[in-house]
């Protein structure tokens, strides 16, 4: 049985993730000289010529972070290759939001994990770019992946829509002008699985360059991450034009006796207004009272 690799990375992730929880964490292994040892091949369906490839599956822990499944996938007989990142562990209960102040082309270099359904944003730019698939790169290696997402597709649209075209080549100089960092830039990287990441290059110190916050997903994003969001049940809100035609009961102390006792009141229109009235039902009757709204 051939199963495609997102297939066999999915089954071998669910697996890891039972047997870490079984034993406190001490499947994976941190990278080190040995790694090559460690990579589990195995057959999969090629989705370019659906023919028989080989994905290769590295287990390994990204310091200063947490556990990861790097998995590389090559056909022999098309020459497609795809590369993706997963976290070894679920989902964060909180989303997380990193803000990186980039300042010099060492923070270029910044190692950056961007897992399925994250969002990279470059304020200054005022844009936004959804990811796809998950990867490790740098912040450089980011910004370059955006500028080849955009160009791939430029030469049928200087055929279909020029003016579109050449909006976007102005937008793909600006990107490139970024990795130069000429002026400081801000890249945010927001990722409701909570398993999202950006180098801090003083850890275990706080970096003054990166923020890192939680937050609370909305339900929009949960169902994007595959959970069931929970029902919102809004109150209802009765029509004003109803309350005409009912009568509201309610307690109250009465102001003879201080006892409790129902109220009944109701919308009355006149032709000069609209009042309440109220009527107190106790021991000690009392006459209506009517109140001008």
């Amino acid at each position: 049985c051939v199963m495609a690799p997102s297939t066999v990375a999915g089954c071998l992730k669910a697996h890891i993730i039972t047997v870490m929880s079984a034993n406190d964490g001490a499947v994976i292994k941190a990278l080190g000289a040995d790694a090559a040892s460690e990579i589990i091949e195995t057959e999969s369906l090629c989705f370019n010529c659906h023919k028989t490839g080989v994905t290769r599956l590295l287990l390994t822990r990204i310091p200063n972070f947490r556990e990861v499944i790097v998995a590389s996938f090559s056909c022999p007989h098309c020459g497609f290759e795809n590369r993706t990142v997963d976290p070894a562990g679920t989902v964060k209960d909180k989303g997380n939001l990193f803000v990186l102040d980039v300042r010099s082309k060492r923070d270029l270099n910044r190692r950056i994990l961007h897992p399925d359904h994250s969002e990279i944003r470059i304020p200054s730019l005022d844009s936004s770019f959804p990811i796809s698939t998950g990867s490790v790169t740098t912040v450089e290696g980011a910004i370059t992946h955006i500028i080849n997402n955009l160009n791939e597709l430029q030469p049928e649209r200087k055929v279909a829509d020029p003016k579109q075209a050449e909006l976007i080549d102005e937008f793909i100089e600006k990107l490139k002008k970024l990795l130069t960092v000429e002026t400081h830039f801000t890249l945010e990287l927001d990722d409701p699985s909570g398993n999202g990441y950006i180098e801090n290059l003083r850890a275990p110190l706080n970096d003054p360059q990166l923020k890192y916050t939680q937050y609370v997903r909305t339900p929009e994003q949960n169902e994007k991450l595959g959970y069931q969001a929970e029902e919102q049940t809004e109150p209802v809100q009765e029509d004003a034009s109803n309350l005409k035609d009912t009568v509201s009961v309610f307690q109250v102390q009465c102001p003879n006796c201080h006892s409790n006792c129902p109220t009944n009141m109701k919308i009355v229109g006149m032709f000069f207004s609209v009042i309440l009235f109220f009527c107190i039902l106790s021991e000690f009757p009392l006459l209506p009272l009517w109140i001008n709204k």
